[in-house]
């Protein structure tokens, strides 16, 4: 390349392609040095131009650099027609520079402005003239491309290589000027440029320039670049094995991961995961070393060690391939062992746990899928594909460190802390899954692989506490399966293609939804699915509540417990939560108690007086009655989050608890203003079959309806916000 870039006769520009930190400036000062080196006759000339943007002109600017190398190599020769040659080209320059600056016009003192008709020759005269008087000389404009083009043409002058770095990094309108400076100025037989390029950015930036000044939109674009580059030389793609030397080179130099002896066996197996979290990008990997270089030795200074392997095991997974794996280490789930008690532990606390039976990679893989979780398995299986691809991660995290990291949530929130990753960093991260499904068959799936089976059985269902949870009574019910977590914001709108929720998040449960609208969700699901989805009836709910239980919550009678599986008034910081990341009981389920009230299947009843025994929804032939709600909420106490509490709602309405908003309940005898309750929707399932009902939560409060109410017959309609009954004596009448 720089045998083209000095000996070819013609003009030439030649691309250096490639993204931002693959080395398209460490080959273009390759390419610079053998220009030096090698030929006497040619001047370097290397131009960072992003730090020019502030000039109005990136061509004024280049000529200088390009005039001041020029000064400079004259000193080596001894031939004097070089010499001369590079005079001639110094003057034209700087006529062409001073052209540039006054944008055609010429200023003369005493007199008024002129236009400039003058020739080349008379031109280059005229500046050699009055270059004395410093402002005069800046006000000339002298076209002086016919003058450039004669001195690097007649073989006698030296030949300009121009190494234009970073291009990308300047502001469109300054890049593209600068791009079209060089084709129409200095495209002369003498001059070569070589120009390091982000194809993707600059082609944005000519884009953006024109159709923002002249409205040129279509395909004018696409050769844009081809005009001007002759050549294209892309950077060479690296993989992970090519960047060992230079890793092993960065961490010697640093002495991270070196024991006593100047080796260690972690530097080995850090290498490929340094390599693949930084893409195999020099810059990113120069970054990250940085990273753990600086934040070791700033908590050395404050007396906080930071164990540099345990900080590059967090930096390194914190980007998108490794997104589900940082998420899911810190999921509880229930482990399923034949002939053995139900272990609840952290996934993270399992995989160290793990650790120790480590020895062949592909033996311990085999041993984890052989794992069953009670629910979440999805979770558990992303994990496992993640460190089958990555052995080299393994090995890491068979360390003391490692095993640390991932046992230790304080720790990693620690080292998250003391690493945070610049703005640059993150706006960097944007590389996508290897395998991209469509946001239906991702959502749906996780629903679908996270309905958990409910044994048959019995229970006692109700309780003494309030008289709308009497009598006690037993209930026997049929196997079943029910959603193990809430259904997501996300879920639900792949599904309706709206997301109602006033607590925005992908993975929060929905809210806002009401009976009427989670119905309509179950059937939209069942026709996309060929699957039978619905509410759960309100013994369902309760029975895989308790999951065994006969105390006031999953885990017994005491309150104190409550806060490691519930978001309720004691701890949820006044918000909804994501869904799944508390205790699940132990059959597996996530957030029954708090978080959102969920919908049953149910007609409400002040009591259970001729409650159906078998397990089935208890619903009544008339309209517009009462649905049953269950589970508690966000800004709800303990009292609500029991397993036997229970509250009904108006099917049609839809309500939120924002803040502290409080908004009139249509239809209220009193019109006083009533503080929402939140409530939501279970997905739950029938016998069980292939037939699947998941839950699906909506935080009902208090907000005007779509359907405005009439008056009719008279009829009782029971509203019993905070355990208070309402008698109204109007029929609602939905239009």
């Amino acid at each position: 390349m720089n045998g083209a870039a000095v000996q070819t006769s013609y003009p030439l520009t030649i691309g250096i392609f490639g993204e931002w930190g693959t080395g398209k400036t460490s080959l273009m000062r390759l390419i610079e040095k053998e220009v030096t080196g090698t030929y006497p006759n040619a001047v370097a000339v290397w131009f960072n131009a992003w730090q020019y943007e502030k000039e109005e002109h990136l061509i004024v600017p280049l000529v200088a650099t390009i005039n001041k190398e020029l000064e400079k190599r004259k000193k080596s020769w001894s031939e004097d027609s070089l010499i001369t040659g590079a005079n001639r080209i110094r003057d034209a320059l700087r006529a062409i520079a001073y052209g540039f600056s006054v944008k055609g016009k010429i200023g003369i003192p005493m007199f008024s402005e002129a236009e400039v008709n003058l020739s080349p020759k008379d031109m280059i005269q005229r500046y050699q003239d009055l270059t004395k008087d410093t402002v005069l000389s800046r006000s000339l404009y002298f076209d002086a491309f016919e003058e450039l083009s004669k001195c690097v043409g007649d073989g006698k002058a030296p030949r300009i290589v121009v190494f234009v770095d970073d291009l990308d990094r300047c502001f469109p309108d300054k890049a593209v000027a600068l791009l079209e400076g060089i084709k129409l100025v200095l495209h002369q037989p003498g001059f070569s440029f070589v120009l390091g390029v982000n194809e993707a950015i600059t082609h944005a930036f000519i884009k953006t320039k024109y159709e923002k000044e002249f409205q040129i939109r279509g395909s004018f674009f696409d050769d844009y670049l081809d005009k001007i580059v002759q050549v294209k030389i892309p950077v060479p793609k690296r993989e992970s094995g090519d960047m060992g030397d230079y890793i092993q080179n960065l961490l010697d130099e640093a002495g991270i991961f070196v024991d006593g002896t100047g080796k260690s066996d972690t530097q080995k197996d850090a290498i490929p995961l340094i390599a693949q979290a930084c893409k195999n990008n020099p810059r990113s990997i120069v970054r990250l070393l940085n990273r753990i270089h600086v934040t070791t030795r700033i908590g050395s200074m404050e007396k906080c060690e930071y164990d540099p392997l345990a900080l590059l095991i967090h930096i390194a997974t914190d980007e998108v391939r490794f997104a589900g794996f940082r998420e899911s280490i810190e999921l509880t789930v229930i482990i399923e062992k034949k002939d053995e008690k139900l272990t609840e532990v952290r996934i993270g606390q399992f995989l160290s746990n793990e650790m120790e039976q480590y020895k062949n990679h592909g033996d311990w893989i085999t041993r984890l899928r052989d794992t069953k979780l009670k629910s979440r398995q999805d979770k558990l299986d992303s994990i496992i594909e993640t460190l089958d691809k990555n052995p080299h991660l393994c090995k890491l995290l068979n360390s003391e460190k490692g095993r640390e990291w991932l046992s230790n949530e304080e720790l990693r929130r620690t080292l998250g802390e003391a690493s945070k990753s610049t703005l640059g960093e993150k706006k960097s991260e944007t590389e996508t899954p290897e395998t991209v499904s469509s946001p239906f068959e991702n959502s749906i799936r996780e629903l679908e692989r996270n309905m958990v089976e409910i044994p048959q059985g019995e229970f006692d269902m109700g309780s003494n506490e309030d008289d709308s949870e009497k009598p006690i009574r037993r209930v026997k019910l049929k196997a079943f399966q029910m959603g193990a977590m809430q259904v997501t914001q996300a879920q639900y709108e792949t599904v309706m293609g709206k997301n109602p929720s006033s607590f925005k998040g992908h993975d929060n449960p929905v809210e806002t939804v009401s009976w009427d609208q989670a119905k309509e969700f179950c059937e939209k699901l069942s026709e996309k699915t060929g699957k039978k989805f619905g509410l759960p009836s309100e013994a369902q709910w309760e029975y895989a509540c308790r999951a065994g239980s006969k105390g006031r919550y999953c885990i017994g009678d005491e309150e104190s417990g409550l806060s490691d599986y519930a978001w309720y008034s004691e701890n949820s910081g006044g918000k909804t939560h994501l869904v799944g990341r508390k205790k699940p009981n132990s059959w597996g389920l996530y957030d029954m108690h708090g978080n959102v009230w969920e919908w049953c299947e149910d007609h409400w009843h002040d009591n259970y007086n001729g409650a159906p025994d078998d397990g089935s929804a208890w619903l009544d032939k008339g309209e517009g009655a009462l649905r049953v709600m269950r589970g508690g909420s966000w800004n709800g106490g303990a009292e609500d989050c029991r397993t036997a509490f229970r509250d009904g709602r108006i099917p049609p309405l839809a309500f939120s608890w924002v803040g502290r908003k409080q908004e009139n309940l249509p239809g209220l005898v009193d019109g006083g203003n009533r503080s929402a309750v939140p409530v939501g929707f279970p997905l739950f399932s029938f016998p069980c079959t292939a037939r699947i009902m998941p839950r699906i939560v909506n935080t009902l409060g208090v907000k005007t309806p779509a359907k405005i109410p009439s008056l009719g017959a008279v009829r009782s309609l029971y509203y019993r916000p905070f355990k208070r009954l309402l008698v109204i004596d109007i029929k609602m009448n939905w239009q």
